[in-house]
C-alpha cells in the first residue's frame, strides 16, 4: 500500500514488488484513490477509515480470485491504511 503522493507505478513501489516476488511472493499493486476520487478531494488520501475500506473491499475481491494467504505491505500512509485494515477486518489476515 503507498503512501500519499505516491501510486503503484512509482519506481519504489514497483522495486518493492519486484523484490518481494522474486522471494517467492505474488503482489497486486494498485492505487488506493480513482483519479476521480484524486481530482474531487484531495484530502481523500489522508482518510485512513475511508482506505482501510478500499483495502478491505480489495481484499474481498482477492480472496475470490487467490486462494493462498493474503497479506498487507505498506509504508507511509499506506502503513497506516494497512494497520487500520487489520485492526478493523482481522479475520481478513
Amino acid at each position: 500500500l503507498h503512501g500519499l503522493g505516491s501510486s503503484r507505478l512509482s519506481p519504489r513501489n514497483r522495486l518493492t514488488a519486484d523484490f518481494l516476488q522474486s522471494q517467492g511472493y505474488a503482489t497486486l499493486r494498485f492505487d488506493l484513490l480513482t483519479d476521480e476520487e484524486k481530482s474531487f478531494d484531495p484530502l481523500l488520501g489522508m482518510d485512513i477509515a475511508f482506505l482501510a475500506e478500499r483495502v478491505h473491499q480489495v481484499r474481498q475481491w482477492l480472496s475470490s480470485r487467490w486462494q493462498g494467504a493474503i497479506g498487507y505491505f505498506g509504508g507511509s500512509t499506506g502503513a497506516a491504511v494497512a494497520l487500520s485494515a487489520c485492526a478493523l477486518y482481522p479475520e481478513d489476515i
